[in-house]
């Protein structure tokens, strides 16, 4: 079994312990900038508000992109 990720900025992360808030500076290209791909789902929610560039999901098997604000 794999070890369990502690930082919840990486994959691997469970988000079913607690309430994770805060800013996430991600910079193209940087460490911060990778996909994660959930095939089964969250239990729970995450909100993002791009400030720069576009943020990004999927809508009913469709890749959105999203304008800033």
């Amino acid at each position: 079994m794999a070890e369990a990720q502690n930082d919840p900025l990486l994959p691997g992360y469970s988000f079913n312990a607690h309430l994770v808030a805060g800013l996430t500076p991600i910079e193209a290209n940087g460490y911060l900038d990778f996909f994660i791909d959930r095939p089964l789902g969250m239990k729970g929610y995450i909100l993002n508000l791009t400030i720069r560039g576009q943020g990004g999901g999927e809508k009913s098997g469709t890749r959105i992109c999203l304008p800033t604000g």
